[in-house]
C-alpha cells in the first residue's frame, strides 16, 4: 500500500458507487441513518458487491476484514443492512464492517461483554455495541479480531432468539420467536400477556368430569 492510501484525516473526502445505476455518495464520518445506498440482502453476492464499491483504502480494508471473518468462522453467514456488511453464524448478526471517511468500522454488536472489550463506542450503533476503527490494512490486528469474532458469535447476535428463564415463581410458558419486521402474531401476544399476567386462579372445578363407564354402580 503507497503513501496514498493511508487514510488520514487530512484526505479528501471519500466516494464510491454500490452500482452503475446509483448516484456518488460521501462516506458519513459516523452512523447517523445508513452507512451508504447499499439495499438490505442477504447472502453473500451482495456483500460482495458492496464491499467492491467502496472507494480505497476503505475497499482493502473491509475485504481483509471480510476475509478473516471466512477463515475463521465455518458457516459464514453475511448479508447487507444499514448499508454496510453483517456477519453471523446462524443466531443472528453479530459484528459489521463498513466503510466510512477515513476510516472502516468494525463493529461487534455485543461488544462491551467481549474480553477485552474493544477500544470504541460508536455513535448511532447500540449501547452495547464496541469494535475498532481501522485506518488501514496494518491496523488489522488478526489474532485479536479473530478472537473477537470467535467469542461474539457464541451468543445470540442482532435478530438471533433470545432465551426467556422464567423466575421462580412464574409459570413455564414457551417463548415464541418473531420477526422483528413482523407484527407478533395473535398467539405472542398471548404468551406475553401470560408471562406478564400469570392467572393463579384454581380452576379445577371447571374441569370436564369422565362420564361414569355404563353398568358401573
Amino acid at each position: 500500500m503507497d503513501s496514498t492510501d493511508s487514510g488520514k484525516s487530512d484526505a479528501q473526502p471519500a466516494t464510491g458507487t454500490s452500482a452503475p445505476d446509483e448516484s456518488a455518495w460521501t462516506l458519513p464520518d459516523a452512523m447517523t441513518g445508513r452507512a451508504g445506498p447499499a439495499k438490505a440482502a442477504v447472502g453473500d453476492k451482495p456483500v460482495f458487491a458492496y464491499l467492491a464499491s467502496l472507494p480505497q483504502p476503505q475497499r482493502g480494508i473491509a475485504e481483509a476484514v471480510d476475509a478473516l471473518a471466512a477463515t475463521t468462522l465455518p458457516n459464514l453467514q453475511r448479508s447487507v443492512k444499514w448499508g454496510m456488511a453483517y456477519y453471523g453464524v446462524g443466531d443472528g448478526w453479530c459484528f459489521s464492517s463498513g466503510g466510512f471517511a477515513g476510516h472502516v468500522k468494525l463493529m461487534f454488536i455485543n461488544g462491551a461483554a467481549l474480553e477485552p472489550v474493544p477500544p470504541v463506542t460508536p455513535v448511532g450503533m447500540g449501547k452495547s455495541t464496541r469494535g475498532v476503527e481501522l485506518v488501514s490494512v496494518d491496523d488489522l490486528d488478526e489474532r485479536q479480531i479473530a478472537a473477537w469474532m470467535t467469542q461474539v458469535t457464541s451468543v445470540p447476535g442482532l435478530g438471533g432468539k433470545k432465551a426467556h428463564i422464567p423466575s421462580p415463581d412464574e409459570p413455564s410458558v414457551p417463548e415464541l420467536e418473531a420477526d422483528q419486521t413482523i407484527a407478533p402474531r395473535p398467539e405472542e401476544e398471548i404468551a406475553d400477556a401470560l408471562r406478564a399476567e400469570p392467572d393463579l386462579e384454581d380452576h379445577s372445578e371447571h374441569r370436564v368430569k369422565t362420564p361414569p363407564v355404563s353398568g358401573a354402580e
